[in-house]
């Protein structure tokens, strides 16, 4: 009983690699014959645009302030959207 236990998850496995190889060689790549494909010409995605100008930011005057604990503040002041980032 405890052979025969040993022997069929034995053939279960032999079974399983069978199935996963076979699956594997299906979906082989391109046959040997075959030309790859070239890149030339072809847009490369994935990579931030590079501009040679200098990046010019313009940003509003500091506005500096002390609250009623004795916390110091930087304010810069934007009334496009109303945010609060701490």
């Amino acid at each position: 009983m405890r052979m025969n236990k040993y022997r069929s998850n034995i053939v279960a496995a032999l079974m399983l690699v069978a199935q996963v190889t076979s699956l594997a060689f299906c979906q082989g790549g391109p046959a040997p014959t075959q030309q790859q494909q070239t890149t030339k010409g072809a847009v490369i995605k994935g990579k931030a645009p590079v501009s040679k100008e200098v990046l010019k930011v313009k940003l509003p005057r500091a506005e500096e302030a002390k609250l009623a604990n004795g916390l110091q503040v930087l304010l810069l002041r934007s009334d496009r959207v109303p945010t609060f980032n701490m």
